[in-house]
């Protein structure tokens, strides 16, 4: 009967183990608590001859609270404990041929009762904890989804920020564009009367009215791409990286802001390196970042000339493989502006951070180009500054 019962506990033991089910595993738990109850019973009943037998019982107490709880788990073993004391103290029962003594009896079942309360006592510490810990990672969980949740607030905030910065930029740069544009225009007109007038009177050679046709084409074209590069340069874009030639964002920076810088007196000097690996990178996010810090040197020319005077003003961008790791870029931009005081340089990234006078800028263009840097995976830092100018460099 004991290898039956021994038997039948381990074979819903191993079948708990490959199907786990809440259900199952609560109604499996109470048959092998019954058999085992049965089990160390019969001990007790049957095999006074091997009093030490009787140890068995007290397994099932801590065993009981265990599988099911403290609120069912104290039932069983109430009635456990009943039965038990039924048992042991009631011998002339027709199934009972046990013979303990007397002070066997009470130290067993005084044992088995102080066993009884600790096992309770147990159990009830372990679920608090396990309920405390469950508290504890559900607050875990919720925090977490909050933080997820204040990211992709900040991250849509981001995006934000950065296009309003990019159309505030479209704003500064749009009396440069409409000289830009009003360039061409001019060309066209001019050859438009020209040819009107040479067709009136058919006093001009077909060579000169070509020469003409070709210039009306050549800024109708340039018009339709400066007009192109601000409709994509405006729109919204999201976070997507490609292989793209940082020269290629340069020039495509210049086109709208070198009349404006003409206008200024400030000459755009390019020196871009060919042959340069190409880098993984936003366009759009990138020509912001060049073109914040072109027009954060072009006010720091207009300061230095405002104070002092001068006539030699230039701004240099360079390109070229980087002397550290030929997979990345090193861009350069110096101007001949009036410097960073010491102090200052390491605050200029800082949002809202501006030395311009009030309505002159509103301290974020440097820190959202440092953001964009960084996202990139980028460096930027400030390599010489004075009053004969500053260099930035860049390496992506």
């Amino acid at each position: 009967l004991n290898f039956s019962i021994a038997l039948a506990a381990t074979a819903s033991f191993t079948i708990l183990n490959i199907k786990k089910t809440i259900r199952k595993l609560l109604y499996g738990s109470r048959f092998i608590l019954l058999l085992l109850a049965v089990h160390f019973l019969l001990h007790l009943s049957s095999e006074s001859i091997e009093s030490y037998k009787v140890l068995w019982l007290y397994i099932f107490p801590p065993f009981a609270l265990f599988l099911l709880g403290k609120s069912e788990g104290i039932i069983w073993v109430a009635i456990f404990y009943l039965l038990t004391i039924i048992i042991t103290l009631f011998p002339a029962l027709p199934f009972v041929s046990n013979s303990y003594s007397e002070a066997y009896k009470i130290r067993f079942l005084t044992s088995l009762a102080i066993l009884v309360a600790i096992s309770f006592m147990v159990e009830k510490i372990r679920q608090e904890t396990q309920d405390t810990m469950l508290r504890y990672y559900k607050l875990r969980i919720e925090s977490e989804e909050r933080y997820r949740a204040a990211y992709e607030t900040l991250k849509e905030t981001q995006g934000q920020l950065i296009q309003s910065a990019k159309l505030a930029s479209i704003g500064e740069l749009a009396s440069g564009v409409a000289h830009e544009l009003n360039q061409p225009l001019m060309v066209i007109r001019t050859n438009a009367d020209l040819l009107l007038r040479n067709f009136r009177e058919n006093s001009r050679s077909r060579k000169g009215n070509n020469e003409s046709l070709e210039l009306i084409e050549r800024n109708t074209g340039r018009m339709m791409k400066i007009i192109d590069h601000l409709r994509i340069f405006s729109r919204q874009s999201e976070m997507q990286k490609a292989p793209l030639n940082i020269n290629d964002i340069i020039e495509d920076s210049s086109l709208m802001i070198s009349e404006q810088l003409r206008i200024h007196g400030i000459a755009l000097i390019k020196r871009l390196s060919d042959n340069l690996p190409d880098i993984l990178g936003n366009a759009n996010q990138l020509e912001q970042a060049i073109l914040n810090f072109i027009t954060n040197a072009r006010d720091a020319i207009e300061e230095k000339q405002e104070k002092e005077g001068s006539d030699k003003d230039t701004i240099e961008i360079v390109t070229r493989p980087f002397s550290g790791d030929i997979n990345k870029v090193e861009i350069l931009f110096k101007d001949s502006g009036i410097g960073i005081p010491a102090e200052n340089i390491e605050k200029i990234y800082d949002p809202f951070f501006t030395t311009k006078r009030v309505g002159m800028g509103t301290g974020l263009g440097l820190s959202i180009s440092y953001g964009i840097i960084r996202d990139h995976g980028g460096e930027i830092d400030v390599i010489d500054t004075g009053s004969n100018g500053s260099t930035i460099r860049i390496v992506l």
